[in-house]
């Protein structure tokens, strides 16, 4: 017996209860150890346990004496432990069971409950083992540790060997007691009154395992504290139907009820004691079949004196039944026998299987309600529309859980057990009931992000504590060089790059669930301009290279509901219209200059398209390109998809009644200050990589005072800051060349603003245009930047800005594009 790693060789009851008040003791330990360093513990575990490994030979040679399966199944069960304990398997398991890993270590965020909550242990678990299946103790002990409750594990009389060099295992590799200090391992005789009593009142929780009669024992005289997790006695079965059959490889289909039966001789909850088939199925073929296929498995192991005398009588019945139409075959180690009375009945095991016909699905399901407390597993063979209809009758007539034929016994990570994630029954989940404000979360972050906690000394108790951050600070700490901007909390998650059109890429991190939550505001935006359910939407911004929009689309959409084509930017053109064209697409995500391409291959090829709906992002949609697009798809409204960066994340969305640039913030997302005219804004969800106090580099003003906004506020987003280009001793803002070009041109698709010197040092600007047939004439854009660029207007005369001004006149396509992104740069500075 191991007591919290210490070795003794038994226990008496006063011992045992001292050992309750000493686990009761360790419980807030326990809970401060994080789920990353249990499941890293437990990998390594499972590393000693490989075939050939010296615990796997000495486990196998300590259990052909305990152990009565025959060697070969011995090996097939200890196969499983490297596996079980593989450390993506585990937080697959926990994931799928409880909803995060994070829940376990802290307040989380879950489902649409404003607050937060976390998963606590519920103390002191107590594992009562069965005999069965060996191997089934150990999942139970590590359900224990993946909840972190103080486990105790009393052992069965017939499985007492494999559990202790299992115990072993840990300690050797367990350095950091980790998990050492807060798990015990003890024996004593079943049914005695004095230790199971101290148990009924000493425990936080029983998972108990095993027959009625001890299941019973522990339901009896029950603390009112302490919760009973009772895994008693259960039937499971095989369902093959006619058609089923008929359709099926049958000598596959042979091997899978064959497997189901051999595993374990019969003895796990899950193994199939009866098999139902249909009416008018060749039942002798079937008998035949599984019978040759039983003699090619692993032999059966050794049996006891009694469950020899329960398959002698199980053979006498089936003698019996011969005069009435029933059916047999014995094996060396099996039996199979037809048996023509309907009723469900227990098998002895040890591979023994009674095969029962039934008339339909429906009477079947009659049949097996009045069994419903002792049903768990079916495993099915059946075609699409019956096997539709068991799916609807089986649980309701008691079945926990099904399974396709063969794969009863394989075990799906993550799949509830008996009807209900364990895992969450051995939790208790404890609301924080307050939405969280930005000081709180502020708290929360900060000195868990080393960049952030240099920044202050206590508690944060305004935002204004902490400095202003920019695109420079995620240059400066590149996430692959550099963990300062990673919360510790931070493990698994998305990066993203950024910064295709500003400069060298730069990167951002984003948790799985941050990502949802992404997705989530942006359907927000989506929705609001009038998408609605069941849309045939193309999402065609490019996927890969590291670039998130594509995927927050995909999420997006999914919100939405929409029916979405995820054909994607970098398909080839001519495979991207007809995708659009043949499925009538209503509505489109893109690049603004890429769709321009794309209507542009439809007009030159006279391919008709009616897109009713563009949502543009990435770039701005000039309104000659909204012209242009409207003529040759029909369209009808211009969307955006939403204000956003990549760095910052999505910060604003728009509304059919918002003009240009107005947008609404995602004020439940995002706080957004306005410090010098430029939007600085802070994350309210992200923790992996914290976004606090960062300056966007656009010029926005808000439209009302938003402290007197009832919901979100209205901003209007003005242009680039550094949008704004520096030329004879002027400023000349981006926005203010958008009207100058538009009051003149009228097909102007895109274009480009290149500044250079000239050999005198004088600055030139030089207007790269592309366009359809109308040629820019410069004395008119001369006049036109005079009477829309402000502080050109008040300084400069027409005929200075005519001579230092020059037009290139381009074809559609020819400005150069980002080669990672296919966004056109605004304006090249090519000044010394």
């Amino acid at each position: 017996m191991i007591l919290f790693g210490k070795w003794q060789s038994d226990i008496s009851s006063d011992q045992l209860l001292e050992l309750y008040a000493q686990a009761q003791l360790k419980t807030i330990e326990f809970n401060s150890i994080t789920i990353n360093e249990i499941i890293e513990t437990l990998h390594k575990v499972g590393q000693l346990w490989h075939t050939g490994s010296d615990y796997y030979n000495k486990a196998l040679n300590q259990m052909a004496v305990e152990v009565s399966f025959h060697p070969d199944m011995n090996k097939l069960t200890m196969d499983i432990i490297p596996q079980l304990l593989d450390k993506d398997v585990l937080k697959q398991r926990i994931s799928s069971e409880l909803g995060s890993l994070d829940i376990l270590d802290r307040y989380v965020q879950t489902n649409e409950f404003k607050g937060k909550v976390r998963a606590f242990s519920r103390g002191v678990l107590t594992h009562i083992s069965a005999g069965n299946v060996f191997l089934g103790c150990i999942d139970s002990l590590l359900m224990g540790f993946l909840t972190k409750n103080i486990s105790i594990l009393k052992l069965s009389s017939n499985n007492q060997v494999f559990p202790q060099l299992f115990a072993q295992s840990i300690i050797e590799v367990d350095k950091d007691n980790i998990l050492t200090p807060f798990f015990s391992i003890v024996h004593w005789k079943g049914g005695d009154q004095r230790f199971e009593n101290i148990v009924k009142r000493k425990s936080d929780t029983i998972m108990a395992w095993g027959g009625k009669q001890m299941v019973e024992a522990y339901k009896d005289n029950l603390s009112l504290n302490c919760k009973l997790l009772d895994f008693g006695p259960k039937v499971s079965l095989q369902i093959v139907t006619k058609n089923g059959y008929e359709n099926s490889n049958k000598v596959e289909t042979a091997k899978s009820i064959a497997k189901e039966v051999m595993l374990w001789d019969q003895s796990a909850c899950a193994s199939p004691q009866n098999l139902f088939f249909e009416e008018g199925l060749d039942i002798k073929e079937l008998l035949e079949k599984v019978a040759i296929e039983l003699g090619n498995v692993v032999p059966r192991g050794r049996i006891e004196d009694n469950e020899q005398v329960e398959i002698l009588k199980e053979q006498a019945r089936g003698l019996y039944d011969i005069v009435d139409g029933g059916l047999e075959i014995k094996g060396d180690d099996f039996y199979l026998r037809y048996d023509p009375n309907p009723e469900l009945r227990a098998s002895p095991l040890n591979r023994t299987l009674i095969f029962k016909k039934f008339q339909n699905i429906k009477s079947l399901a009659r049949m097996l309600a009045q069994y419903r407390y002792f049903m768990q597993s079916a495993s099915i063979l059946a075609d699409y529309t019956e096997e539709a209809l068991l799916l609807q009758k089986l649980p309701l007539r008691g079945i926990k859980r099904i399974a396709p034929l063969g794969k009863l016994m394989d075990g799906m990570t993550g799949a509830p057990h008996d009807g209900h994630y364990i895992l969450s029954d051995l939790v208790n989940y404890i609301p924080w009931e307050s939405e969280e404000d930005l000081l709180h979360f502020l708290n929360d972050v900060v000195p868990k992000t080393p960049f952030y906690s240099k920044m202050v000394d206590g508690p944060i108790m305004s935002i204004d504590q902490l400095e202003l951050t920019s695109s420079d600070t995620y240059k400066k700490y590149p996430l692959h060089t550099s963990k300062e901007l990673i919360n510790e909390y931070a493990d698994h998650g998305h990066i993203f790059s950024s910064g295709g059109t500003s400069g060298e890429p730069k990167y951002a991190f984003y948790t799985h669930d941050e990502f949802l939550t992404t997705g989530k505001m942006l359907a927000v935006g989506i929705k609001a301009q009038g998408l609605m359910p069941g849309t045939r939407v193309a999402n065609l911004f490019a996927a890969g290279n590291m670039w998130s929009s594509f995927m927050a689309v995909d999420v997006a959409l999914k919100k939405c509901e929409a029916v979405q084509l995820p054909i994607g930017g970098l398909c080839p053109i001519a495979d991207l219209i007809n995708y659009l064209r043949q499925f009538k697409v209503e509505v489109v995500f893109g690049l603004p200059s890429l769709m321009v391409e794309y209507a542009q291959y439809c007009e030159e090829n006279d391919i008709k398209l009616n897109i009713q709906t563009i949502y543009f992002a990435g770039e701005h949609l000039h309104n000659h390109a909204k012209e242009y697009l409207s003529k040759v798809w029909n369209t009808q409204n211009f969307c955006s998809a939403g204000y956003a960066s990549v760095d910052a994340g999505l910060i604003g969305y728009q509304t059919p009644d918002c003009k240009y640039g107005e947008h609404y913030l995602l004020s439940k997302y995002v706080l957004m200050e306005i410090i010098d005219g430029e939007a600085v804004v802070t994350s309210r969800f992200r923790r992996a990589m914290p976004v606090i106090r960062y300056k966007t580099g656009d010029e926005i003003e808000w439209i009302a005072d938003p402290s007197s906004t009832d919901g979100d506020p209205k901003f209007r987003l003005k242009g680039r800051i550094d949008g704004q280009l520096n030329i004879w001793s002027c400023k000349i803002n981006q926005r203010e060349l958008d009207h100058a070009i538009d009051s003149i041109a009228k097909d102007i698709l895109n274009y480009q603003l290149v500044l250079d010197q000239d050999d005198k040092g004088q600055d030139k600007l030089t207007i790269n245009i592309e366009e359809n047939s109308t040629q820019l004439d410069l004395q008119q854009l001369a006049h036109a930047i005079k009477v829309h660029c402000h502080d050109i207007n008040k300084t400069l005369e027409e005929s200075f800005i005519s001579q230092h001004i020059k037009i290139n006149h381009l074809k559609p396509g020819e400005i150069e594009r980002v080669k990672r992104t296919g966004k056109i740069k605004t304006f090249l500075d090519n000044r010394k």
